[in-house]
C-alpha cells in the first residue's frame, strides 16, 4: 500500500478483498496520512471485518491516518526501522486539542480505538505529542505501550 488515504480507499479495499481473496496481509510501504478521516476509518473497518493483517517493512513509513489504518490489522507487525508517525488532527482551522475532552467530536476516534483494541490513551497521546502541522515518530516503547504491534518487531 502506497499513497494518501482518500474517499476512494474504502472501495479499493473492497476490491482487494473480493478480487484477491488470497491476500492476507497489507504491506504498508508509504502511507503518509488521509485527507478524509471518515473514509479512512471506513476502509480500516473493512480491513478488520475481513480479517486482514497489516505490516510495515523496515523501509516503510505510515503516519497520521496511515497509522490509524495500520491499527485495523488483526495481526500487526513491522520490521526494525519502520516508522509510525502521529499528530493531532485538524479541520476548519481547529485542532483536536482545541476541544474539551468530553466533546463529542472525539467519540469517533475513541470508538475506533475500542474497536481495534487500542487503548483510548493512544488517541489522547496523538493529540498531545505533536500539533497537526508537525509529526512525532513513535519509539519502540511507545509502540508497546499503545498495543500497536501484536507481534514483536522483526529484525
Amino acid at each position: 500500500m502506497r499513497g494518501t488515504i482518500d474517499e476512494s480507499t474504502p472501495f479499493r479495499v473492497l476490491e482487494l478483498v473480493y478480487y484477491h481473496p488470497e491476500v492476507k496481509t497489507i504491506v504498508m510501504i508509504d502511507v503518509p496520512g488521509s485527507v478524509d478521516d471518515d473514509s479512512s476509518l471506513r476502509a480500516s473497518r473493512i480491513v478488520r471485518a475481513h480479517g486482514l493483517n497489516t505490516h510495515v517493512p523496515s523501509d516503510g513509513e505510515v503516519a497520521s491516518g496511515g497509522t490509524d489504518f495500520f491499527q485495523a490489522g488483526v495481526t500487526r507487525t513491522c520490521e526494525e526501522g519502520a516508522l509510525f508517525g502521529v499528530h493531532s488532527w485538524a479541520e476548519f482551522g481547529a485542532e483536536g486539542t482545541d476541544y474539551p475532552r468530553n466533546d463529542e467530536v472525539h467519540l469517533m476516534y475513541l470508538d475506533y480505538c475500542d474497536e481495534m483494541g487500542i487503548p483510548q490513551s493512544f488517541y489522547w497521546f496523538t493529540l498531545d505529542v505533536a500539533p497537526a502541522a508537525d509529526i512525532h515518530y513513535m519509539t519502540e516503547n511507545e509502540l508497546k505501550q499503545y498495543n500497536m504491534l501484536t507481534v514483536p518487531i522483526k529484525e
